[in-house]
This record gives structure tokens, sequence and C-alpha cells, in this order.
């Protein structure tokens, strides 16, 4: 690793002995080594800090830990090491393509603030089963980013950190960081981190390896305030539209497609027979999504495109809380009974 290197890559991980040496590996075996690797151990209690040394030996590397705070904490103790123009996050369960570092170097000699490209979605075991990706283009003024901007987010490949390459001037010269959450944190860091950013490169290979662990199996994991996230998200996208000059019909229909679509999932979780909830309670709280006023407004604006999400639409516009509630069931068998199926009409909706 070159001591002039302008990009920082950052692994972050927690409990990831299965995974991380995989990952590890993919960055060690870059065919392009000019960059530097710093490793955030957030206090593991398996196995993982003890492969991470293994993995560091005679390597040019920073491997830390610190007290277990979260992803967050850790990403944002990466920043604060990082000397280089550039940082790139990784997560320590997922892994990079071999000529990743090779085409970012290649793209930061061009000075663009922003680098986005496309995941390979695999199965735990490491299987790829799909993919998205963006096609070869670039940004170079706020102008060219704003008349853009719904395609860009429309790829559903903004959302994540770990697609893309930032300028550490920008964060430093603005205080951006990844805040304390344990849902949104990417979205609110990449909308921030846009709002200051006058040009982005997208970049058709898919260079990373996300690994979809809920494929393996049942997603046992029930948020009680999941509407409310969701809902927060929709008003966090709106204001990042109007402030980046971007709110128009365009963008209004964008922004209302999205959360209707994720409304599914807000229903899903409620319906869900893992819900330990009472059935009074789950139907109470489906009522209060169907009513709720920017639901109902998104769906003035939205233009659905897959037939599920269309039904859906047509439930919530007349309100029809228990057809809506068996919906919801049904989705949930399929998620946590088939999830590779519940997969592929996810990546359709």
């Amino acid at each position: 690793m070159d001591n002039n290197a302008r990009i920082t890559i950052v692994v972050t991980l927690y409990n990831k002995e299965k995974y991380i040496r995989q990952c590890l590996e993919s960055i060690f075996n870059q065919t392009d080594s000019d960059f530097e690797l710093i490793i955030i151990d957030d206090e593991s209690t398996d196995n993982s800090y003890a492969i991470c040394q293994q993995c560091c030996e005679s390597k040019d590397c920073t491997l830390v830990t610190q007290p277990h705070s979260g992803t967050s904490f850790a990403r944002n103790k990466g920043i604060e090491l990082a000397k280089t123009d550039y940082i790139y996050f990784v997560d320590g369960d997922d892994w990079i393509a071999p000529d990743t570092i090779k085409i970012l170097n290649e793209a930061v000699a061009s000075e663009y603030k922003m680098v986005v490209f496309g995941f390979y979605y695999t199965r735990e075991d490491g299987q790829v089963f799909s993919h998205a990706e963006l096609p070869d283009c670039s940004y170079t003024n706020r102008l060219a980013i704003q008349e853009n901007l719904v395609e860009l987010w429309d790829s559903n490949l903004m959302y994540s950190s770990c697609n893309k390459l930032f300028s550490l001037d920008i964060i430093r010269q603005h205080g951006i960081a990844f805040q304390n959450k344990d849902f949104g944190e990417d979205l609110t860091f990449v909308c921030t981190y846009s709002s200051f950013c006058d040009s982005i490169l997208t970049i058709n290979p898919c260079l990373y390896y996300y690994r979809e662990h809920h494929l393996d199996s049942q997603s046992k994991r029930i948020r009680d305030n999941i509407f409310e996230i969701r809902k927060a998200e929709y008003f966090e996208l709106y204001r990042f539209f109007d402030n980046m000059g971007s709110l128009n019909d365009k963008s209004v229909e964008y922004m209302s497609r999205r959360y209707i679509e994720r409304i599914i999932g807000c229903i899903e979780n409620e319906a869900s027979y893992l819900n330990k909830k009472a059935s009074k309670e789950k139907h109470s709280k489906i009522s209060a999504i169907i009513n709720d006023e920017t639901v109902v407004e998104s769906l003035k604006y939205a233009k659905l495109r897959s037939r599920k999400m269309k039904i859906l639409s047509w439930l919530l516009k007349r309100k029809m809380e228990r057809t809506t509630f068996l919906f919801g069931v049904f989705i949930s068998v399929i998620k946590n009974k088939f999830p590779k199926l519940f997969f592929k009409l996810k990546m359709k909706r």
C-alpha cells in the first residue's frame, strides 16, 4: 500500500467471524495496491478481532477496536483516522471485486466528488443471485445533478454508503457524520453529503458484493416503529430534493411511489405471524397507516409499476383494512417461508 494513496478503505465489523476473512482477502488481493486500509472492530465478542490480526500480519494497515457503539460510530472513527483524499466504506460481512481500487483510482484522477457503482446481491454462502447497476455517466456540475436527481435515486443505488466513494474534504468541511441510528443512517449520510457535492461519476461495473442474510433464514425482527421510520424517511427525502432545487412533479411522483412501495413492508411488519401483538392491535395499526395523511396524499401521485403494488394501492385507496391485513399476512408468509421468491418480488416492485 502506497503512502501517496488517495483512497482509504474503512472496514467496520461486529461479530463477523464467518465473513471477515473473505472481506479482508478481497481487499488485500486488489489488482491496484494504491490505497490505505483502516479496520474498525466494534468490540466483537467472537473471534473476529483475532481473525483480523491474523489477516493483517505483515500487512500495511491500521487495526483498531472500540467500545461497542454501533456501525455509525465505527465509520465515524474511520473518518477521523483517514489521511487520504477519499474514503470508501466496506461492511465486514461483504466483499469487493478485484479491480475495485484500480477503477476508483482512475475515477478520482478526474477529481469527481462522488463515485457510484453497482451491487451484486449474494446469498449467505456467497452465491450471486441478482445485481443492480447504473450506466456510465458523469455529472460535472450542480445543474446536471439537479436535472438527473430522480434518475439517480430511482436506481435504488443511492441509499447505501457502501457502493460510493466520498471526498473527505467535503465530509470534514461540512462536519458530515453518520448519525446514531439503528436504521436509515446511510440514507441520511448520503443525502447530507449530496447536498454539498457538485460532481458525480456513475460507473457500470458492479464492484460490491452485498450479502443478503435473510435469504437463508427467517427474518424474525419486528420493528414497532417501522412506519414512523418510513414516514420520517419520506420527509427527509422531500427536504433533500427541495434543498437541491429538484422539487417538481417528477420528483414528487418518485418520492410518493417509493413511500407507497415501502408501506407494504410496514403492513407486512404489522400483519406478520411473527409479530406477537394482539390481533386487535395489529388491525388498529394498519388502519392508522391506511388513514395517515402522508399515505393518502402519496397515493394521489404515485404511479406504481408492478401488479403487486397496484393491487396494494387499490386496497389502500379504498381503505380496505381487513383485506389489506390479509395481504400483509400473505406477504409475511412469502417473506419468511420463501425468502428468495420474496426478494425477487421486492426487486421488481
